[in-house]
């Protein structure tokens, strides 16, 4: 599945800590991988280029023998250019099955917020992209037992848009090569009823807001109102017969579970995360309903932000985009 894979590499306080968690997957069937990273292509003065490229140059031979020493065939690379642009660019034009980022996080208030890199590399991935937030006790158990536990749990979360069908085929291969347990959801967004949008009206003009608002007043259930509910449990049949024809299809030892919630997805998704200890979510970058607004608005910035699992994103086809 990710025989290839490209790494950003950075120097930072968790590098090494990212570079045990890749040498931990070497079993999943990953072979050979490229190590990069990037000078700034602004800088103008020859001294400071060739200081930060000796650096890198030293930076990039320790992690190439923290790989190398786990079985992995490791290329070590120095490019001119934003990584966001030049990583991406060397995917596709080598044809590498995964790009690897860690997910730099910050902490306010107590939440988890994180940007960085792998920010700036999911708005152009042409390849799927292996976002990496390691917890406390996957680095301890990392450095215990070599393994990252990835497979132990990985949630899935459907719009059943086209991209998340293709994002449906990694994890069938993750539960028939490795997954313990796969839990499969689709929730349905009541945050796109009309009652949910007024507050977001603001900008439209009197006579539009007062036409959603009236639509808002109704004491008593008309045929139309009737007949919207009834497409709605309809709705919920046909999703719940699609959830589980998903958990049908899945072959391997894995525990399949799937669910189907009401809410905001953002929302659930996280509490999922969180409940179930997910330490892997795999999912579409672009799609229908929520799956949409990844990487274009809240849900996704959401999701990215404030997730404590890695995330592994599958993008759209170009076509389709």
């Amino acid at each position: 599945m990710f025989s290839k894979i490209i790494i950003a590499s950075e120097r930072t306080p968790v590098a090494n800590n990212i570079l045990n968690y890749i040498a931990s997957l070497r079993n999943s069937g990953m072979k050979e991988c490229l190590l990069v990273q990037c000078l700034n292509p602004y800088e103008t003065n020859v001294n400071i280029t060739a200081y930060y490229a000796s650096l890198f140059e030293e930076n990039l031979e320790r992690q190439k023998a923290i790989l190398e020493e786990a079985g992995y065939q490791v290329e070590t690379r120095i490019v001119s250019g934003l990584m966001k642009n030049e990583i991406n660019q060397i995917a596709v034009d080598e044809d590498f099955d995964l790009i690897v980022v860690a997910a730099e996080e910050h902490f306010i208030n107590g939440e988890i917020f994180s940007g960085g890199i792998a920010h700036e590399v999911i708005h152009k991935a042409g390849k799927p992209v292996l976002i990496v937030r390691l917890s406390d006790d996957t680095c301890e158990r990392i450095n215990r037992t070599k393994e990252c536990g990835i497979s132990s749990h990985i949630l899935f979360p459907t719009d059943f848009s086209d991209n998340a069908k293709l994002a449906y085929g990694y994890v069938k291969e993750l539960a028939e090569k490795s997954a313990k347990n796969v839990t499969i959801v689709h929730i349905q967004d009541h945050s796109k009823s009309l009652a949910h949008r007024i507050k977001g009206l603001e900008g439209v003009d009197k006579q539009k807001l007062e036409k959603f608002k009236n639509q808002l007043r109704f004491d008593t259930m008309d045929e139309e109102k009737l007949q919207e509910l009834k497409q709605e449990v309809l709705l919920n049949k046909v999703n719940e017969e699609r959830l589980a024809a998903l958990k049908e299809e899945i072959s391997g030892n894995a525990e399949v579970n799937v669910d189907l919630f009401f809410g905001s997805p953002t929302r659930e998704i996280l509490r999922l995360i969180k409940e179930l200890k997910i330490p892997l979510v795999v999912m579409g970058s672009q799609g229908k309903g929520y799956i949409k607004e990844v990487f274009l608005g809240s849900v996704s910035h959401n999701i990215i932000e404030h997730s404590t699992a890695s995330i592994l994103l599958i993008p759209a086809n170009r076509e389709e985009v």
